[in-house]
């Protein structure tokens, strides 16, 4: 009997490891062909229209299949679906590494989305349940702020080597990806699903339903929905086009890995940060004081002509984001019920994508008639509309059962 209460203690203690593990390989991090990836599609089809419809493409299906993993993840268990996550991964790098065709990228972002989309809300999801198994899910704040951490901390490792490799061969930074995205397989493998509560009806679309409806009703989560919309509306859409950027300030292309490493490093430490700066502001506050503070620091990069300048900006607003994004997760998983808590969070990850698939094509033909620097000042005005909309939250923490 002792050696079971030991087992179920140890368990979701080992779950959360190895998941951090899992982010530093998979999510965003250890991508060696980060660096290049919008420069690379830009080259191989001709134009930042053509970049644009792919990152639209990938939104548009992590939108289509988003939900229903959620669903799936709640209703059949997590384990499996980030298996296939996984699998999913290695293939888009097969794709990707062909390149020269629509078709093959068209490929990539289909098997890249669908990853993603199995991924997104059920790892958040699995950790959250692992901790309120032992009853303590009072320290998933700051549990969640080191997980996401691990992913612009691979990120930065990844970038920096990536750029090195993208100096030799951009294929080769994209082959070599794969080795990682192998090692997250095998990490995801060994992870014992959480024993969370699970509906007796196995319904997927009534469970999106149910799951919908707890989101029209309840006006904390209605708001971080709109508000992650306006998020990745713009300022996403920005972060993906960053290399072009960079080539139109002058930046050498053997230098992208090392501007990458640098950024993602600082939201490594933002992401490590957020705990303790919203203890002391609260939430809401230091939401506000980032999301403030991300438009103007874009803003003002495209003010100037030296390349340094613009990089070291660049680096701050990569800060601001780092400390942003565990406070929304935490945020989202407190108002969540552990029966459908990977659909909820998977339909506030719809708001994000419906964001980039809308805002991406049109950034794209504004890069291409008015230039790169012209289409980050307007997205920079524009995600500002989002400051109010972030006075509305409650900043009070009540958890859900």
């Amino acid at each position: 009997k002792n050696r079971d209460e030991h087992a179920s203690l140890i368990r979701p203690m080992r779950n959360t490891y190895l998941l951090y593990l899992s982010a530093f390989a998979f999510c965003n991090a250890l991508r060696f062909y980060q660096p290049i990836f919008t420069l690379y599609i830009e080259e191989e089809l001709g134009s930042n229209e053509a970049v644009g419809l792919i990152l639209a493409t990938i939104s548009l299906m992590s939108v289509l299949l988003e939900v229903p993993s959620g669903a799936i993840a709640d209703l059949f268990g997590r384990k499996n679906l980030l298996i296939i996550a996984m699998l999913l991964a290695i293939g888009s790098m097969f794709f990707l590494g062909i390149g020269h065709s629509w078709l093959f990228f068209f490929l990539f972002a289909a098997c890249h989305a669908i990853s993603r989309s199995f991924i997104s809300g059920t790892d958040t999801a699995l950790i959250y349940d692992s901790l309120k198994e032992m009853k303590r899910e009072s320290e998933f704040k700051r549990i969640n702020a080191v997980y996401e951490a691990m992913t612009p901390c691979g990120a930065a490792i990844g970038s920096i080597l990536g750029g090195i490799l993208a100096a030799q061969s951009i294929r080769t930074s994209i082959w070599a990806t794969s080795i990682p995205f192998i090692i997250a397989l095998v990490l995801v493998i060994c992870i014992e699903d959480s024993k969370h509560e699970r509906e007796s009806n196995k319904n997927v679309p009534l469970h999106i339903i149910n799951s919908t409806s707890a989101i029209a009703t309840n006006r904390q989560l209605v708001i971080l929905g709109i508000a992650t919309f306006l998020f990745d509306a713009f300022e996403e859409v920005n972060n993906q086009m960053l290399p072009i950027f960079l080539e139109f300030h002058q930046v050498p292309t053997e230098y992208f890995g090392l501007v990458n490493g640098g950024r993602f490093a600082l939201a490594f430490l933002g992401s490590l940060s957020s705990v303790r700066i919203s203890e002391h502001l609260g939430n809401r506050n230091t939401l506000l004081l980032m999301t403030t503070l991300v438009p103007a620091l874009i803003y003002f990069e495209t003010l100037f002509t030296l390349g340094y300048v613009t990089i070291l900006i660049s680096g701050l607003s990569a800060f601001c984001w780092g400390a942003r994004g565990p406070l929304i997760t935490h945020m989202v998983n407190l108002q969540v019920e552990s029966k459908n808590r990977a659909t909820v969070v998977s339909l506030l990850y719809v708001a994000s994508d419906l964001g980039i698939m809308i805002c991406a094509p049109v950034y794209g033909l504004w890069a291409d008639w008015y230039g790169i620097n012209y289409a980050y000042r307007v997205s920079a005005i524009l995600s500002s509309a989002v400051i109010p909309v972030l006075f509305f939250l409650n900043d009070r923490d009540k958890t859900s059962a």
